[in-house]
């Protein structure tokens, strides 16, 4: 059976599993309700790398504050 212990990381794994969802499609929704059709593409991926990078800095910053 799951430790008790695991169960908060659990719930917090499915909370970011579920708002993944809405954030992953933002930027390409942004872009077209925004931006001029000649520039949506530049915009979308502008907003995609940027996420993406927005998560490589969460991942590799924190373990910096740990000790």
């Amino acid at each position: 059976m799951i430790k008790t212990s695991l169960i908060p990381v659990l719930i917090g794994s499915f909370l970011a599993a579920f708002g993944s969802i809405f954030i992953i499609n933002s930027p390409s929704k942004f872009a077209t309700t925004w931006f001029r059709t000649n520039i949506v593409a530049r915009v979308t991926a502008l907003g995609v790398l940027s996420t993406i990078g927005s998560q490589a800095f969460g991942i590799v910053i924190p373990p910096l504050f740990v000790h």
